[in-house]
C-alpha cells in the first residue's frame, strides 16, 4: 500500500506540473488574461493553418498562447506554443527597429491580425507595429520570459 501511495503521489505532482506548463507536458489551456476568448479560438485556428498543416489531426486544443504582449492598432501580440514543435534550449536574438529582443529557445514573438500572423520585422515593415509598439513588447517580455 505504502508504494501505491507513493505512485499516486508523483501521478498527481506530475499532473500539476503539466497544467503549469512544467516538464515539457502541455501546459492548461486558459489562455492568457487579456486575451478576448474569440480572437484567442481566431489566433489558434491561424496558428493551426500556417505552422500546423503538416499534422492533419491537429485541433485548437493543440495550440495554446503561451504569453501575451498586447494588442496594438489591432495587431494582437502573442507567444504561441504547441504539442508538436520542438525548441532547442539555445539562447538568441534579434533586432528590429533598433530594439532587442532576447529569447532562451527556439521560440519567438508573433503577431497576429485580421487571419494572419507576422514576424515583429515584417508587421513592423507593414507599418502594423510602431517603434514604440517594439518598446513596449520588448520590455513586457523581458519582464516575463
Amino acid at each position: 500500500m505504502r508504494g501505491n501511495g507513493m505512485l499516486l503521489l508523483l501521478a498527481v505532482l506530475m499532473a500539476a506540473m503539466c497544467s503549469c506548463g512544467g516538464g515539457g507536458c502541455t501546459p492548461g489551456l486558459q489562455d492568457p488574461e487579456g486575451v478576448d476568448t474569440g480572437i484567442a479560438k481566431q489566433i489558434k485556428q491561424t496558428y493551426l493553418k500556417e505552422f500546423l498543416s503538416d499534422y492533419p489531426k491537429a485541433t485548437v486544443k493543440d495550440a495554446w498562447i503561451v504569453k501575451y504582449y498586447g494588442t496594438y492598432n489591432g495587431c494582437v501580440v502573442v507567444m504561441m506554443g504547441d504539442n508538436y514543435t520542438g525548441y532547442t534550449d539555445a539562447l538568441w536574438g534579434m533586432e528590429v527597429a533598433g530594439v532587442a529582443f532576447k529569447f532562451k529557445d527556439g521560440n519567438s514573438i508573433r503577431a497576429w491580425k485580421d487571419g494572419k500572423f507576422y514576424t515583429l520585422q515584417a508587421a513592423y515593415e507593414q507599418g502594423l507595429l510602431t517603434q514604440e509598439d517594439l518598446t513596449n513588447i520588448a520590455d513586457i517580455h523581458e519582464k516575463n520570459y
